[in-house]
């Protein structure tokens, strides 16, 4: 009981003492002033007794707003595609779907469904066409692999129509569902990061002036945060300007999502030359 309660409780009996006192019963002014002192403290304890009792009754709440992530689209295992080593896709495209007016993307999706690809791995691809971020004919993949780290997971894509340059490793089921860490919806973020700060991509850059961070790698590890949120550590890859350019360093970025899986930030963790 809080102390108002009690204060109120003990002035109660006093004025009830009073009420039943018969000398001060004669005093005409004690006897209002200790009825209405009764009155006031009778409804206060009446109030929260009725308080205690509704509690009592009503199922408990949490409060405040949910901690549950959003309802994201999955990706699993079972979005991954391992087509025939006998299926070219690259001149697939080239007989069967530029003559005919098929565009990549659905050219894509027809030899998957040709070829016993998964419905998820079909909409792994559909969503790829859509959310990804690199140049022309890079947009159009399939997962060849799944890593799995936490609540966000990581995948290996496979770009069948680009000479080179085939493989490219994404982040999943965050927020967007698939996050490529590459192309105009990433620039400002690795712009944020001072490469220049660290003395071995300093040493990097004296010997090749174009050094740049080129494509992500792969990833290391995961680890949860604090408030709940998850941190992933990202390997690139760091070449001299090109792409014909071989690898002259790594770099190791912590990226940061909060527990709605959305991004919140980016660290440089580590630089190291090639051998």
């Amino acid at each position: 009981m809080a102390l108002f309660d009690i204060i109120a409780a003990i002035i109660f009996v006093l004025t009830s003492t009073i009420l039943f006192n018969g000398r001060f019963r004669e005093n005409r002014f004690l006897v209002l002033c200790a009825g209405a002192v009764a009155l006031v403290s009778t409804y206060y304890l009446t109030r929260q007794l009725v308080d205690q009792l509704i509690s009592e009754r009503l199922p408990r709440q949490t409060s405040g707003p949910s901690s549950q992530p959003p309802s994201i689209p999955q990706f699993d295992a079972t979005a991954i595609w391992a087509p025939s080593p006998d299926l070219d896709l690259y001149h697939y495209y080239g007989n069967n779907c530029h003559s005919n007016g098929i565009s990549t993307g659905d050219c894509l999706v027809e030899a998957m469904k040709a070829n016993g690809a998964s419905p998820a791995a079909i909409e792994f691809s559909k969503q790829y066409e859509r959310i990804g971020t690199l140049a022309g004919d890079s947009a159009y993949g399939y997962m060849s692999a799944f890593h799995e780290l936490g609540a966000i997971d990581a995948a290996t894509v496979v770009h069948p129509f680009l000479m080179d340059e085939q493989e490219q490793v994404v982040l999943v089921n965050g927020d967007p569902p698939i996050m490529t860490l590459v192309g105009s919806d990433w620039d400002d973020v690795l712009k944020s990061i001072n490469f220049h700060s660290n003395p071995e991509f300093q040493k990097i850059f004296v010997q090749y002036p174009r050094a740049e961070l080129w494509k992500v790698k792969g990833v290391v590890s995961s680890e949860m945060t604090r408030d709940g949120g998850e941190s992933i550590l990202v390997i690139w890859d760091i070449r001299n300007g090109c792409r014909a350019c071989g690898e002259v360093g790594t770099a190791r970025i912590w990226y940061t999502f909060d527990r709605q899986r959305r991004f919140k930030s980016a660290k440089l963790f580590t630089v190291a030359r090639s051998p």
